[in-house]
C-alpha cells in the first residue's frame, strides 16, 4: 500500500530515474522514509477495479486506513502499492490480494499507462513517483470482498462521471452505499465522498481512468474475474 504505517517505514522501495526507468537493472532501492524525505524517484502500481453496473461501468474506491502517513482516511484507487527491489508485476498482484483479498491472474490486467506524480507534503516530505496504472474487471458485489482492515477501512462504487466531477470540483459530494469496517466487522453502510476526501491526482488522471472504464466494458471478450 502506498504511504504505509510506521511498521513499513524501512521497507525498501524500487528506485528509478526521472524518466521512470529502473536503476541498476531494477535492483536499486532505498528505505521508504529516505525515498519520501529526499524525493527520490520511484515506481508504484495502481489498479482500478471496474464493475458492470445497471447504467454502465462502476469504479471501486478504497478508503485508506487512518494509520497511513499519506492521505489517512481518504478515498483512493482500488488498490495500490510500491514495487520492492527486484519486484515486477507480481508486486502489484500481491497488493490486490493483500488489500482486497482479490486473486488476479496477470492476463486479467488491462494496461492503461504510466502516470507521473510530483507532490510536496507537510514536513518537507516529497513524492516523486511513476505509477503503472492498470484496470481489471470484476463484477462481484462489495460484500464479496475481504479487505485488510489494517490498510483499508471502506469500499465504495462510483460511476466514472461522478468520480471525474468530484475530482474537477463540479460536484461537492457523492452519496453511495459502501462496504465499511466497523466494531462488529464489515457491513453495508451509506458513505459520502467529497472532493476533500478524494486523493487528488495530477493532470487528467481521473479522466483517463473514466474513459478506460467505458472502453473495458465495450471490449468484446473482456477478462472478467468470477
Amino acid at each position: 500500500m502506498e504511504g504505509g504505517d510506521a511498521a513499513e517505514a524501512d521497507e525498501l522501495l524500487l528506485l528509478c530515474d526521472a524518466h521512470g526507468r529502473p536503476l541498476d537493472g531494477g535492483m536499486a532501492c532505498a528505505p521508504r522514509t529516505l525515498v519520501h524525505r529526499d524525493g527520490l524517484w520511484h515506481r508504484s502500481f495502481h489498479c482500478w477495479v471496474v464493475r458492470a453496473g445497471a447504467r454502465g461501468p462502476e469504479l471501486l474506491l478504497q478508503r485508506r486506513a487512518l494509520t497511513k502517513d499519506f492521505w489517512p482516511g481518504a478515498w483512493d484507487v482500488s488498490a495500490a502499492g510500491h514495487y520492492r527491489a527486484g519486484e515486477g508485476l507480481a508486486g502489484g498482484l500481491r497488493e490486490l490480494a493483500e488489500e482486497l483479498g482479490l486473486a488476479v491472474p496477470p492476463a486479467a490486467l488491462v494496461w492503461l499507462g504510466r502516470h507521473k506524480e510530483v507532490v510536496r507534503y507537510a514536513g518537507d516530505r516529497r513524492e516523486r513517483e511513476y505509477q503503472d496504472v492498470y484496470l481489471v474487471r470484476c463484477d462481484r458485489p462489495l460484500s464479496a470482498y475481504t479487505p485488510n482492515a489494517r490498510e483499508v477501512t471502506g469500499l465504495a462504487l462510483l460511476r466514472p462521471a461522478a468520480l471525474v466531477a468530484l475530482a474537477r470540483g463540479g460536484r461537492r459530494r457523492v452519496r453511495t452505499l459502501g462496504w465499511v469496517a466497523g466494531p462488529r466487522g464489515w457491513a453495508a453502510a451509506p458513505v459520502i465522498i467529497t472532493r476533500a476526501t478524494l486523493v487528488p491526482r495530477a493532470g487528467r488522471y481521473y479522466e483517463r481512468v473514466a474513459r478506460a472504464a467505458w472502453r473495458l466494458l465495450r471490449t468484446s471478450a473482456p477478462p472478467t474475474l468470477a
